[in-house]
Formats: structure tokens, sequence, C-alpha cells
């Protein structure tokens, strides 16, 4: 079994906005280079949130995504429980504070950090766990 490479995105600013912002273009590269994204939330408000965030935060153009159902067939899903397979998905990029248990059928798992204390100190769990779990990890400083 290949393990995701992960990648951690540790912003200067230390506010949730800046972590969203980020967490937008970042969906918006990866759709451009046709890949699909899961975009995993702590829970059904913030996932709401995303959702909202994605259909406003660029208004010249037009990013295809849903939340999760039954039916979901968009190249970015946002969703907040366990997943059952995506194995047609490239990119996790965990909005929560914790890795996901299903984090292993990704290629790639994203994590974005805020420069808050309290965020550095669960992207610094969030590190030693993939570490742990053999994953190959790059850092990337964001100002």
């Amino acid at each position: 079994m290949n393990l995701p490479r992960v990648d951690f995105y540790l912003l200067n600013a230390q506010t949730t906005d800046a972590r969203y912002t980020t967490m937008c273009r970042f969906v918006a590269k990866a759709y451009e280079q046709q890949h699909s994204v899961y975009i995993h939330c702590a829970d059904q408000k913030e996932a709401m949130d995303v959702d909202r965030l994605l259909w406003t935060f660029n208004d010249t153009s037009f990013l295809p995504h849903q939340l999760l159902d039954n039916h979901a067939v968009s190249p970015v899903l946002i969703g907040y429980t366990s997943v059952a397979m995506m194995k047609d998905f490239d990119i996790l990029l965990n909005l929560s504070l914790t890795p996901p248990d299903f984090f292993l059928q990704f290629k790639r798992v994203v994590e974005i950090a805020s420069a808050d204390s309290a965020m550095r100190a669960k992207a610094r769990e969030n590190y030693r766990f993939y570490r742990a779990q053999g994953c190959e990890i790059n850092s990337h400083h964001l100002s």
C-alpha cells in the first residue's frame, strides 16, 4: 500500500479567515490541475460554512463543489463524517483538528495551520501522527 504524502501549509496570520482563504485558493488550484478534493471539516456547521465560502470567495470563476451525500458527484466534496471509500479522490484537505481515520484512502493529505498557538500545537501533534505512520511530510511556510 502506498502511503499518502502529507503537506502542512503554515500561515503567518493567526486568523481563521486566513486559513479558510488559503483553503479556497488551494482547492481552486487543485481543481484547475484536474485533481479531486475531499474537504474534511470538524462538524456540520463548518462544512456548511466552507460550502458558502467556496461559492463566494472568487466572483470571477466557478468552483464546482457540493456537500457530501449519497448522490454527490463533484470534483470537490465537503463533509464531516467518516468517509466510505473515496478511492477516486486524490487529495484530502483536513480542516478538522485531528487526522481522520480514513486518510490512507488518499494520495495526498493537506493540513493548513494558522499561526495561532493552539492551532500550531494541533498541527505539531498531527505532524507526529503522520510521521509515525511512515508518511512523507513536507512543510510550506506561507506569508
